[in-house]
């Protein structure tokens, strides 16, 4: 609306580029929303809700409001990932269309873990041998 020359609102307004809120504030927000309802979710939990959605605001909000439905008291790690994996499995299909969009080559490259040592375990660096062979720079 804002970009497209053909809008009517176009170059109206200025880009604001709005970071990620940070892990301490949500995982805080969290915690402080299930506890103002005598519910008790984990910092551990509270966490890992945070790290396995990205920050990204959609994901996190839809899984923390079903996780809060499914609880009576407190939040334990089967509910936690039964909404997981329902909230995965449902948006399944969006994921497979963002699949569909790229070339064979991009989703290649995307799909090499070598290319993303953030999601390796460190570990998996400790061998020498593996950094030349994959090609990856420290």
């Amino acid at each position: 609306m804002f970009s497209n020359a053909q809008r009517p609102f176009y170059r109206s307004t200025q880009y604001l580029k709005l970071d990620k809120i940070s892990a301490l504030k949500y995982n805080e927000f969290i915690i402080r929303n299930f506890n103002s309802h005598k519910k008790s979710i984990s910092e551990q939990f509270a966490n890992l809700i945070i790290e396995w959605t990205g920050r990204h605001t959609y994901y996190t909000q839809v899984l923390c409001n079903r996780i809060f439905s499914l609880t009576v008291k407190s939040v334990n790690e089967a509910l936690l990932k039964n909404a997981m994996w329902k909230l995965l499995k449902e948006q399944e299909t969006f994921f497979f269309r963002y699949r569909s969009l790229l070339t064979a080559h991009q989703w290649n490259t995307l799909n090499n873990p070598t290319l993303h040592p953030t999601y390796l375990p460190s570990a998996y660096f400790q061998n020498q041998s593996i950094i030349p062979q994959h090609h990856i720079c420290r």
